[in-house]
């Protein structure tokens, strides 16, 4: 049984590809703002001039069966740290949380509780930054500078944040992540059993709901020209939308498309947004089905200024990262890593999973 399961091993190990690059990241410069990237099969990260890589979902194998964090440097994929508790199963899975500096943050209900902590990118080590009864939101996680939001829920009905700083963990009573625009507030409201709702407030009024069609993920993410309304899973009467939240106070609809469900991947790099998209149509005899020759699905560049998108891709990526200005880091279903271009042109393949 040993001997199997190393052939196995030893033929997963080859079925990974990795070219042969001089620089992948330029460290001196800054990083654009962090997008947690909720759906892709692969997390990439950057820190010392490497990629940083973690297989989010079971099926991308980079070599072994245990839960690793990979560091990807020219020519090489190595191992950082494993990446999941004694006792981890599938029915409670790590997931990342976000990365600060040196510092990649993940939780896991391994050990009946709900706990977060944190993996070193340059030891591999981890430890327990806190832990609790409360569940943790997969879907309302935020960066923002050296601070990490994520919304703690009782029973399926939202509570405090949890916000992480300087490697400490502290729970806010009361508060909410909020996002100033403008002479108003805006915040992402969940409650159990719906949609999220993003909410509006000036000055010290009540929280009313903008009405704007979000999916049952949605993210905030801020920019210099709004607040970006990212709508994802399942769309709510029948069409799915992204926003864009002027500091006006207007709200622009940047993109909609007709779909039951819908896989999206987002990033920003000046004025342009970079937005991946796959749909679902309906329910097939054995689950969703996507729609015949679709030619909705792929990648799509659009202007913040001026406010209108153009397709310049049919590459479909469930992820999306951009580290400096040298492009995007483009992860596609099958876990493999592209470089592209601004204009969405294929420059190389880092990894390549076959």
């Amino acid at each position: 049984m040993t001997i199997a399961i190393l052939c196995l091993i030893t033929l997963l190990s080859s079925c990974v590809s990795v070219t042969n690059q001089t620089v992948f990241v330029n460290t001196s410069e800054e990083s654009g703002p962090v997008i947690n990237q909720s759906q892709a099969n692969l997390w990439l990260g950057s820190y010392g001039g490497a990629l940083y890589v973690y297989p989010v979902n079971n099926s991308v194998q980079l070599g072994d069966y245990s839960r690793h964090l990979y560091r990807l440097s020219p020519g090489e994929l190595t191992k950082v740290g494993k990446m999941s508790p004694p006792g981890e199963t599938s029915l409670n899975v790590t997931t990342l949380a976000g990365q600060i500096e040196n510092k990649l943050y993940y939780f896991s209900t391994a050990d009946h509780m709900c706990s977060l902590y944190m993996i070193d990118l340059d030891t591999g080590e981890s430890e327990i930054v806190w832990s609790g009864q409360q569940s943790i939101s997969r879907e309302d996680i935020h960066i923002d500078g050296n601070e990490l939001w994520l919304r703690l829920f009782d029973y399926g009905i939202q509570g405090d944040y949890l916000l992480i700083k300087d490697g400490k963990a502290d729970v806010m009573s009361n508060e909410s992540k909020t996002y100033l625009l403008g002479l108003k507030e805006y915040a992402l409201d969940y409650e159990k059993g719906q949609n999220p709702k993003v909410l509006v407030r000036e000055g010290d009024s009540d929280w009313q709901d903008t009405g704007l069609n979000c999916g049952n993920k949605c993210a905030l993410i801020p920019t210099k020209y709004g607040l970006v309304v990212h709508c994802s899973g399942y769309s709510r009467g029948g069409k799915q939308h992204l926003y864009l939240i002027q500091p006006s106070g207007d709200t622009i609809e940047l993109l909609s498309f007709p779909c039951l469900y819908s896989v999206s991947a987002i990033n920003i790099f000046d004025d342009m947004l970079y937005y991946s998209v796959k749909r679902y149509e309906k329910y097939g005899e054995i689950g969703m089905t996507r729609y015949k020759d679709d030619e909705v699905e792929g990648l799509y560049m659009i202007s913040l200024t001026g406010l209108c998108a153009e397709k310049i891709s049919n590459m479909i990526c469930d992820g999306l990262y951009i580290f400096d200005d040298s492009g995007i880091f483009a992860c596609d279903e099958n876990g493999n890593i592209n470089k592209l271009d601004f204009e969405g042109n294929v420059i190389d393949t880092l990894l390549e999973v076959r």
